[in-house]
């Protein structure tokens, strides 16, 4: 699996734990998104991949900030470098802050 897809897939197990910790269902989750169970559930299975606009959504209708659930997927996420990135703590690169 590529890393991209490895922390997309992380991202979503963040999104679930969020929606699960709440105490919401699949299907209580898509009735304040208007939206359909099915939804949720392919979204949750990486079936159904979404944009940032979604991903907000979701975390408002969580009660989540989108950068609470970045951060936990971060801090949990595969542990490789991204290509052309160098590894945070080194100062000399402007995107020593991106893994």
């Amino acid at each position: 699996m590529k890393l991209q897809a490895l922390r997309h897939a992380e991202l979503i197990r963040q999104l679930k734990n969020a929606r699960q910790s709440a105490g919401l269902t699949q299907e209580e989750l898509a009735k304040r998104l208007e939206s359909d169970q099915s939804i949720v559930a392919k979204i949750e299975s990486g079936i159904r991949r979404i944009d940032v606009l979604e991903f907000a959504e979701i975390c408002d209708a969580l009660g989540v900030s989108p950068g609470e659930i970045i951060l936990a997927a971060r801090n949990t996420a595969v542990d490789e470098p991204v290509a052309g990135c160098v590894r945070a703590g080194n100062p000399s690169s402007k995107y020593a802050n991106f893994e």
